[in-house]
């Protein structure tokens, strides 16, 4: 029933968007619990009946649609850990471990993705417009976190992948468009909403030429 199914998703969304460094060790078992429970019935519901379709390593492409279109398959375990385990998150059987998933509106916009005559010749592009200043985001009405990890995130990847990174005020909107469609990898650390009413009201954070977000 699409009722049911609407809010295991929901609870598995809200399950992983709490942070372990901002709830109680009671709440963070609970909310494991209720994560991994959550996540193995919708494996079982969506990702199960079809692993037999493709070997392990295999690129799978989701298109999704309604409230499913908002959930990380890569992240649904495929079985529950045994108890003394349910904390170790390194350790979780992830369906990322098996498959590769990327994504994709619909069917047509995949076949005219493929067909396209021109491919990224680069590998990594990181933009990260915001970085380690809280106020900037602050100031265009956005919660910000208190602080980010040294490296930065586009940082250590760029050191592992090597590529092309874009930092604060080199990381604007023109500069990003003008040369995002030559790399193979994207990366972007900045804010964003999606509007599933209506799609002219999402939106990412980025930087004007004159440095405004």
């Amino acid at each position: 029933e699409r009722s049911v199914l609407d809010e295991t998703v929901r609870r598995f969304r809200t399950s992983i968007s709490r942070s372990p460094a901002d709830i109680s060790e009671s709440e963070l078992v609970s909310n494991t619990e209720t994560y991994l429970r959550t996540g193995v019935q919708l494996y079982d519901w969506l990702l199960a009946p079809f692993v037999h379709l493709a070997p392990p390593d295999s690129r799978v492409v989701m298109i999704a649609d309604g409230s499913i279109g908002y959930l990380p398959f890569q992240t649904l375990p495929d079985s529950m850990p045994p108890p003394a385990k349910r904390l170790r998150f390194h350790d979780f059987p992830y369906s990322l471990r098996r498959f590769a998933f990327s994504y994709c509106f619909s069917a047509t916009l995949l076949r005219q993705m493929e067909d396209h005559t021109v491919r990224p010749s680069r590998g990594f592009l990181g933009v990260e417009p915001i970085g380690t200043d809280g106020n900037r985001g602050a100031s265009f009405g956005l919660q910000m976190p208190s602080g980010n990890p040294e490296p930065g995130e586009v940082e250590a990847l760029n050191e592992k992948l090597g590529g092309i990174k874009l930092l604060g005020n080199d990381a604007g909107k023109a500069q990003f468009l003008q040369i995002c469609g030559m790399y193979r990898i994207l990366h972007m650390v900045t804010h964003g909403h999606a509007d599933s009413t209506d799609l002219r009201l999402s939106w990412l954070l980025m930087l004007s030429s004159r440095g405004e977000m």
